[in-house]
């Protein structure tokens, strides 16, 4: 039943299958997307409210705190004005006089100062006269409510704790402000005091803050239980509600307890933001980002069937190359025309590949059983200039969508938001890509046929160049790769191809050599005018009494079918070329360390 959905879906156009890919994805793109960013917009959104808020709750608590110590700047200055002194020298406040009435004022007395000097302090509620006894004697009531009873008879306790500073206390059971001064005449003698009084109530705490509230509320909340005491505004927060009540329809914000020098009373200093106000900035933003995300999408499908479209035409293309060099090169018999799965196709294309080129090599390996050396190496040359035709084919075919593939991946991810999981995953097929084109401009560069030029090489970067071939080998049989480069090693001159071929098969021998889990070490250095690099390994070692064979032609110590026993023997002849040595160490069981040393470029 598997097998037979598996031939189906095989048979399904390539290009039909991606664009109902892409269009799944972009649907669940953009449900996805609208979830997350509303999300994130949200988290955005609360962060930067929380920060302003931050900031917004001190600014509220200065200005209360610079309200609250403005009354005992006014008293002190109230209490030292001259109309002041004058005035309660002419009253008869002598001992005799204890028994008579308090005198209150609804208009400003004379010996309040004009308005004009009061807009510049705090406007207190009530402001009260006391003989130098300290007996009440004249109140000024600049507001509708009574006066408190604790005022008129304010004991010696309240005179010290409130004098030249702001004292905090419960006044009739109301939390208010009080501050008092000595009045002093000339002579530093006390002919009295001065009270200035205000209750804690809304109208104090907005005349506190002016017109910084806007769509804050500022409150007063009591230390146990945490309930509200005054609000600033009565119809958003009312009086003695709990925090606990308040939570999910506002943000609260830096609750502080506070209290001053003298005080009886500890608030907690509380202000809110009503999270309406979020709401009424998060729904455009919404909108806007729905809206793009659609647009985007749409796009995104466009775009990415398009590029799908061209890669199918290239992978039609390339497994016609293949079929091409299978008759031509490999004499195979060519295949009809197949639809369905282009991948399919080209995946069945390079298996039957595979049989052919098993089969062309067992044909090489038998005839070069046959000839002496020389034939072998002209065999072996011919072999790899097929195979050079191949990789460079396949090369140019791949390199040719990857070409247009790489610009429109990159510009569509550029526009894209970086937080979305389209821009990751367009950075993923970015990075995937670059991969590939790496890998196919090494493989386009190493099937290249030698011409025979030496030009001047870096050691280093001809091994990592040769090593990004075999990387993929080595990491799935899960070797790993220990490299030990010298840096600043001088150049030398050589064939960069015939290299990397010596290069190839000790890595090659390396691999069939080690264990899963096996290491292999590639170390260089430089000494006495020769760059050096050693290979070594932690495999199987080779038997003591084979190891002056390893350079000889067709001797190999690998299984049947497994190798021809020309690549040592090649290598050898490669590095004797370039006026080179090469050397193996190796114990049975222990590893095998291949040295090879090459004249600098200055020495050649």
């Amino acid at each position: 039943m598997k097998s037979l959905i598996r031939k189906k879906w095989d048979r399904i156009p390539i290009l039909a299958k991606m664009v109902f890919f892409g269009v799944t994805v972009s649907l669940f793109s953009i449900i996805l997307s609208d979830y997350l960013s509303s999300i994130t917009v949200k988290t955005a959104i609360e962060k930067h409210f929380k920060g302003m808020l931050d900031d917004k709750a001190l600014e509220f608590r200065l200005n209360f705190s610079r309200y609250v110590h403005a009354h005992s700047h006014a008293v002190q200055s109230f209490s030292s004005r001259i109309n002041l002194i004058d005035y309660i020298k002419k009253q008869d406040w002598s001992s005799q006089a204890v028994k008579m009435e308090i005198t209150s004022y609804k208009d400003p007395p004379q010996w309040v100062p004009p308005r004009t000097i009061l807009r510049t302090f705090a406007n207190p509620r009530n402001i009260i006269l006391l003989d130098s006894e300290g007996r009440a004697r004249e109140f000024y009531n600049s507001w509708d409510g009574e006066i408190p009873e604790d005022l008129k008879h304010p004991t010696k306790r309240m005179l010290n704790l409130s004098n030249n500073i702001s004292y905090l206390t419960s006044l009739d059971e109301t939390p208010s402000l009080v501050t008092s001064k000595e009045i002093l005449d000339s002579d530093k003698n006390r002919i009295g005091y001065m009270i200035l009084s205000s209750p804690f109530d809304q109208e104090f705490i907005n005349a506190s803050q002016g017109q910084a509230l806007k769509s804050f509320v500022v409150t007063l909340v009591s230390e146990v239980p945490e309930r509200i005491l005054v609000s600033s505004d009565p119809t958003l927060v009312e009086v003695n509600q709990s925090l606990d009540e308040l939570e999910d329809d506002f943000f609260i914000l830096k609750q502080e307890f506070f209290e001053y020098g003298s005080s009886d009373m500890v608030f907690k200093f509380v202000a809110f933001l009503p999270k309406s106000k979020i709401h009424e900035v998060m729904g455009p933003i919404s909108q806007k980002d729905r809206l793009l995300h659609l647009v985007l999408a749409f796009i995104f499908t466009a775009l990415f069937s398009l590029v799908i479209y061209y890669i199918v035409r290239r992978i039609g293309l390339m497994t016609k190359r293949i079929e091409l060099f299978s008759t031509e090169i490999l004499g195979g018999t060519p295949k009809g025309k197949e639809r369905g799965d282009e991948l399919y196709n080209l995946e069945e294309r390079f298996q039957l590949l595979t049989e052919e080129v098993k089969t062309a090599n067992s044909a090489v390996q038998k005839k070069a059983e046959e000839l002496v050396k020389s034939e072998a190496q002209l065999v072996q040359a011919e072999k790899l200039s097929a195979m050079g035709q191949m990789a460079g084919g396949l090369a140019h075919e791949l390199n040719s969508p990857l070409a247009g593939l790489l610009p429109m991946i990159e510009k569509y991810r550029d526009i894209s938001d970086e937080d979305s999981e389209a821009h990751n995953e367009l950075s993923l097929m970015l990075k995937a890509c670059e991969h590939m084109a790496r890998i196919v401009k090494d493989f386009s560069t190493f099937s290249r046929v030698s011409k025979g030029e030496l030009t001047d090489l870096n050691l280093n970067e001809l091994i990592e160049d040769t090593l990004s071939f075999s990387v993929g080998r080595l990491r799935t049989k899960g070797i790993q790769v220990i490299k030990e480069y010298a840096s600043e090693l001088p150049n030398f001159r050589g064939e960069k191809t015939e290299l990397q071929q010596v290069v190839l098969n000790i890595i090659s021998n390396a691999h069939d050599a080690l264990n899963e889990g096996g290491e292999f070490t590639i170390k260089t250095d430089h000494s006495d005018g020769r760059v050096i690099m050693e290979f070594s390994d932690n495999g199987i070692g080779i038997e003591k009494a084979h190891i002056d064979k390893v350079f000889d032609p067709f001797y190999t110590t690998k299984r049947p079918g497994k190798g021809t026993g020309l690549g040592l023997s090649l290598s050898y002849g490669i590095i004797e070329k370039h006026n080179g040595k090469m050397k193996v160490e190796s114990e049975e069981g222990q590893g095998t360390k291949f040295i090879i040393s090459l004249p600098a470029a200055n020495v050649l």
